[in-house]
């Protein structure tokens, strides 16, 4: 069985549709949360990924949706500029729903986070079990113990290259995990964010992000 495991797609249509046409050759995709939210595709991103070959678990983000309301400190403002430009227009509600909190593959448990903790290479963190996880934006694969803690890395949000698309792929009979990425042209999405009249703070935190030449 061939997993394509992704995470952190953020409402980014373009960075998800280039990826899907790149990797054809699995049995089942494992979106980790956060499919919507910041990029202004939400509601596309969230009917693309809407069929049975896919397994959809919940993250914060759907959560935010969900519930209508962002939860963090007003100074927060850029995150909340983003979801009170997203949010309004989203129409998909009673689909991430059904999102599932957990999802097991092989001998990997699959969530959004640990613990609701930004989880990175290098945080102190303790799992039971082999774990695939999202949330933080970072693709990495490390040992914690006995365990492996694996992270696809953002399709949509890269906070490193903001074009570069991370994710990854998983043969369970051979148990072989590759961490992989392409580049994608996030003008399509500044473009977009323009004339969706995005606040121009939002459209600068792409603006303004490193690139992958």
């Amino acid at each position: 069985m061939k997993v394509l495991l992704i995470t952190d797609v953020h409402g980014n249509l373009p960075a998800l549709e280039k990826l899907l046409a790149k990797e054809k050759d699995h049995d089942l995709i494992v979106s980790l949360g956060d499919v919507v939210d910041y990029g202004p595709w939400s509601n596309e991103c969230v009917a693309l990924l809407t069929h049975p070959g896919v397994v959809n678990l919940v993250g914060n983000h759907e959560e935010y949706f969900i519930h209508g309301a962002f939860p963090y400190p007003e100074e927060y403002k850029l995150v909340h500029k983003f979801f009170d430009t997203c949010y309004p227009g989203f129409r998909m509600h009673d689909i991430i729903k059904t999102y599932r909190q957990e999802y097991t593959i092989g001998e990997f448990s699959c969530r959004h986070t640990v613990g609701n903790l930004y989880v990175f290479k290098d945080t102190a963190v303790e799992i039971d079990t082999n774990m695939f996880i999202g949330h933080s934006h970072q693709q990495f694969r490390r040992m914690i113990g006995p365990f492996q803690l694996v992270n696809p890395g953002s399709v949509g949000q890269n906070r490193g290259e903001i074009n570069v698309v991370n994710y990854a792929t998983y043969d369970v009979t051979a148990a072989k995990i590759e961490l992989k990425e392409l580049v994608y042209d996030v003008d399509i999405v500044i473009r977009e964010m323009k004339a969706k009249n995005y606040p121009e703070e939002c459209i600068n935190y792409y603006r303004q992000k490193p690139v992958r030449k």
